[in-house]
């Protein structure tokens, strides 16, 4: 379809266009592309350019000019295209734009709630002043005069008032939490959005017009009444007051009125599909958005009127869905449609996995060519690789059972049957047996070792330091590579029980001095001393329990034991 031609076809219904209404295409195909893409930029990118409630109303005008003067730049090209160069972009912006322009009235909604907070302060004056100085003038420039220029600039400041306001001096309001909510409410993004794409479409609407003005019947200008015609015929459609064999031919009379209503295309869409993505073409052709989403929500509701848990269900009722996308031109189905059928075999796949004996190899042999059949019949291309994790684990089940059964606990025994069990691993194709021998004979290795180690007295220190090197001698011959920490963790076991010893004694001491009298502690004192005595003569007699038996360990510990007595024995005759 090209831009020249002024004939399309829309499910076998030509539409003429005039030679000006395709003109007037072309053109508003352009604007509306820039008015989309400011829409879309200042949306994505709003808090990027605006720090805060304060920097947004400090450069909102700025950043509107600059808008207005891309859309203008743009207008000033169309109209040196059709040889218009008696103009200039001020004068173009107010004879022909400047009635189109609604960015006061648009930025004023949000204005107005800023007003409400700043209006306490006294400078609220010098701060309208020294915004309206800042806003660049397009007016002044023209041969209707001086006058009316003023009057212009004087109207335009006075519909800024409500919001042509300085950062300066804003913090003393005290109102920041309210100047945030706004700020980062989405109905501000979203009016300021609209307002720089109405910026871009009063260009267009000006283009048109002055155009017009210098060639007459240039552009078809389409009126309110060709737009009201086709939201009556709109709303008749979803009413039900057209009659059913009248709809077609109403939605066609009302692309020829007016193709720039997107409810039109959507009644299109729901009442005759979209087969061979003429509708979107059209659309494209007139530069409406596409009806991507629209398409998705129709199909999903289609959708969700079939069942697709089952691979019967899915074979029964994935041809009808896809026949249907396609008559509304939905292709994202396609790719959905083969992961859904796909997924759903190999459910099925599984479901006659886990109900298949593959417990063992002898089970494989006879179950994997049946699952095979099965996977062939339900077209799922996923056993040859499946296959090999079946078998690989009926292979290592096999192993282990044979493993269980063979004695393995004994480093003799693994002389023996490690290379019985070595053969058989070689036999069923189990190719884990090296790592796992290696785990077996260190498991006997440690079993003999503890079995050794349980012959000897390790209880206490004396014992410990005569028997560890016997031991020690026994691990290096069978290669015990475990025996320092081993060593380690019994070593700790004997060490000798001071502590426990002096505390023990410590709370027997309390105890009897509380149920008896301070006697008990008069006799620990003796006892202790008398101890502290014999222990100088022979330390062995008073060390019974273990560790170091010398005069020094002796002093050492009954003297505390003395000590604490003392203590006791004063806290109880006090």
């Amino acid at each position: 379809m090209s831009a020249l031609n002024l004939n399309i076809e829309l499910y076998a219904h030509p539409i003429t266009f005039s030679q000006n209404k395709a003109e007037t295409k072309k053109k508003k195909k352009v604007f509306y592309q820039m008015a989309y893409d400011k829409h879309e930029n200042i949306k994505n990118n709003f808090f990027n350019i605006f720090n805060d409630l304060d920097d947004l109303y400090k450069k909102s005008d700025g950043y509107a000019d600059q808008v207005r003067q891309e859309s203008i730049s743009q207008a000033m090209k169309f109209l040196a295209a059709h040889e218009i160069y008696d103009i200039t972009e001020q004068q173009f912006y107010q004879y022909f734009m400047s009635h189109y322009d609604t960015w006061d009235e648009d930025f004023n909604i949000i204005a107005s709630k800023y007003e409400a907070i700043v209006e306490k302060t006294e400078n609220l004056h010098a701060y309208r002043t020294a915004r309206r100085q800042n806003r660049d003038k397009w007016v002044g420039y023209n041969a209707r005069g001086d006058g009316e220029a003023f009057a212009k600039n004087l109207t335009s400041n006075i519909g800024h008032g409500v919001f042509n306001l300085a950062a300066a001096g804003l913090n003393a309001i005290g109102d920041s939490i309210k100047k945030n909510e706004i700020f980062k409410s989405q109905s501000t993004l979203n009016q300021v959005a609209e307002g720089l794409y109405n910026i871009v479409i009063a260009a267009f609407e000006a283009t048109i017009d002055a155009i017009n003005s210098e060639i007459d019947n240039t552009f078809h200008k389409y009126s309110n009444e060709e737009a009201s015609k086709v939201e009556a015929i709109v709303e008749g459609i979803n009413s039900g007051r057209i009659p059913e064999d009248k709809v077609l031919p109403s939605l066609i009379k009302a692309i020829q009125l007016y193709p720039y209503n997107r409810d039109t295309y959507i009644l299109f869409l729901s009442n005759f599909g979209d087969h061979a993505r003429s509708l979107e073409a059209v659309m494209n052709y007139f530069g409406i958005a596409s009806l991507s989403n629209e398409k998705k929500k129709i199909f999903e509701l289609k959708r969700s009127k079939f069942s697709l848990t089952s691979l019967e269900d899915c074979q029964a009722n994935l041809p009808i869905l896809e026949d249907y996308a396609k008559s509304i031109g939905y292709e994202e189905f396609q790719e959905e449609s083969k992961k859904l059928l796909e997924t759903a075999k190999k459910q099925e796949f599984e479901k006659r996995l886990g109900s298949t004996d593959f417990s063992t190899i002898s089970a494989c042999k006879i179950n994997l060519p049946i699952l095979q059949e099965f996977a062939n019949q339900i077209g799922y291309n996923g056993f040859e690789k499946d296959s090999i994790d079946i078998l690989n684990r009926a292979i290592e089940s096999d192993f282990k059972l044979k493993l269980v059964a063979t004695n393995l606990t004994t480093v003799s025994a693994c002389k023996i049957n490690l290379p019985i069990l070595q053969e058989f691993a070689n036999q069923i194709g189990y190719n884990g047996f090296e790592k796992d021998s290696i785990d077996i004979l260190n498991r006997a290795i440690e079993s003999d070792f503890l079995l050794e180690a349980s012959k000897y007295d390790l209880k206490s220190i004396k014992s410990y330091e005569a028997n560890v090197p016997k031991l020690k001698s026994f691990a290096a011959d069978i290669g015990f590579q475990k025996f320092d920490e081993w060593a380690t963790q019994i070593q700790t076991k004997a060490k000798p029980k001071t502590t426990a010893v002096v505390l023990g004694y410590l709370a027997i001491l309390i105890i009897g001095s509380l149920i008896f009298n301070e006697q008990v502690g008069a006799m620990g004192f003796i006892l202790c001393s008398f101890l502290f005595i014999l222990g100088l003569i022979s330390p062995k007699l008073v060390l019974w329990w273990g560790g170091e038996q010398t005069r020094f360990r002796v002093m050492k510990i009954y003297g505390l034991l003395i000590l604490l007595s003392f203590i006791v024995l004063g806290m109880f005759v006090s």
